[in-house]
C-alpha cells in the first residue's frame, strides 16, 4: 500500500476527525473510500450482478408510451374524484 501526503487546514482535519469518530472510522479509511468512489470501483462485481438481476423488469411493450393524463384519469376515478 502507498502512503499519501496531504496539506489539510487544520481546523477542516479537525471537522473530519470528529466525523470519522461519528461514523466509527479513520481519516484514512474515509480518504480510501472516496478514492474508491471516485475510480468507481467501490464493488463493480456487485453492481453487475444487481444489473443483471433487475434488467429487463420494465414494460414489455416496445410501444408503450407513459400518459400523464391516462394515470391521473386512474387516480381520480379510484378516489372518486373524476
Amino acid at each position: 500500500m502507498a502512503n499519501l501526503t496531504l496539506s489539510v487546514d487544520q481546523q477542516l482535519l479537525d471537522k473530519v476527525r470528529k466525523r470519522a469518530q461519528a461514523l466509527g472510522t479513520s481519516v484514512n479509511q474515509m480518504v480510501r473510500d472516496y478514492f474508491t468512489s471516485v475510480t468507481g470501483d467501490d464493488n463493480l462485481e456487485a453492481d453487475l450482478a444487481f444489473f443483471r438481476q433487475t434488467s429487463g423488469q420494465g414494460t414489455p411493450d416496445p410501444d408503450y408510451r407513459f400518459n400523464r393524463d391516462e394515470i391521473y384519469e386512474e387516480r381520480f376515478q379510484n378516489y372518486g374524484k373524476s
